[in-house]
């Protein structure tokens, strides 16, 4: 019993589950639950462009902290589920299905002629790897060996740098995994200009940094995809 309440207090510290991967599993099958009602409440709204606003800007946000504090291995049937309940949001706005590289540009931002509904598919490991490695420094300084050790946590952190040639490249070499140093150069990189707010923009620039590193370059080909699609060619 002093175990499942200390798992109790740790999971509203942190707004996450901790525990077994059956328990974190289980808690996740309740808030999909939980966000299953939600969606059905969202429909129930009679003004599309409010329907719109409300999934753009809130319900498709709703998982990025389990992203970013749950390992991608845990998450994977999670996160298509949730994928899912936002399609049946977006459904219901243009009142027709749609192809899945039409959903693929919906979910690119405003500014990529998207409408900005976040691919939760693609940019769970990004989440999960920024995550981790914004609390680096807290870590070390617990243990500086800590990003060589078997903790899981580590280990799924390791796994989820690994991918980083096959959500860019759509080829998995390991070679070409991020490391605590590469992704230390890409924060790097995206703060130039920004000094004089320095320490208060670094917890958030890495996960935009890696993202767009990721995003924009395949965002072409998938629009070059749409265009073809919709020019038969």
């Amino acid at each position: 019993m002093q175990n499942l309440s200390t798992i109790m207090v740790l999971n509203v510290c942190v707004g996450s589950f901790i525990g077994t991967d059956d328990y974190i599993r289980k808690k996740l099958e309740t808030k999909l639950t939980d966000l299953t009602i939600i969606k059905n409440d969202i429909l129930k709204l009679p003004n599309k462009q409010i329907i719109h606003q409300i999934l753009r800007l809130s319900f498709s946000a709703m998982i990025n902290h389990l992203q970013r504090t749950t390992p991608s291995s845990l998450l994977s049937d999670f996160v298509m589920k949730f994928d899912n309940l936002k399609k049946d949001i977006f459904r219901s706005i243009i009142g027709s299905d749609f192809s899945e590289l039409h959903w693929k540009q919906a979910c690119f931002g405003l500014e990529d002629a998207g409408l900005g509904y976040h691919d939760v598919l693609r940019t769970g490991t990004c989440a999960y790897v920024c995550g981790i490695f914004q609390n680096r420094e807290m870590l070390i300084r617990l243990d500086p060996n800590i990003f060589h050790s078997n903790i899981p946590t580590i280990i799924a952190f390791n796994e989820s740098c690994a991918l980083a040639s096959l959500l860019q490249y759509n080829d998995f070499d390991p070679t070409k995994s991020w490391s605590l140093e590469s992704l230390a150069q890409i924060q790097d990189n995206r703060i130039q200009g920004y000094a004089s707010n320095r320490q208060q923009r670094i917890p958030y620039n890495i996960s935009y940094t890696i993202l767009l590193d990721l995003l924009l370059e395949k965002s072409s080909l998938i629009l070059l995809e749409i265009l073809r699609e919709l020019l038969g060619i």
